[in-house]
């Protein structure tokens, strides 16, 4: 995992159906079904997220729906 991620960080996320975003990092370390790979949570400023912070039935952290990615 980067040195320079860390829980409450603001960053922005560049993707293909959005452009860029920006929101705040609630969550990092691995999830259930990709144990060996670092993953990070991100609250989303705007709805246009996938989640709200559950990813495959397990809860990682909390936010509005559609604003967890």
């Amino acid at each position: 995992m980067d040195d320079e991620m860390w829980v409450g960080r603001r960053v922005q996320i560049a993707t293909t159906s959005h452009g860029v975003l920006s929101g705040t990092i609630r969550w990092l370390g691995p999830i259930s079904d990709r144990p060996t790979n670092p993953n990070v949570g991100v609250e989303l400023d705007e709805p246009k997220g996938r989640n709200d912070g559950m990813c495959g039935g397990r809860r990682y952290f909390q936010c509005q729906p559609n604003h967890g990615i």
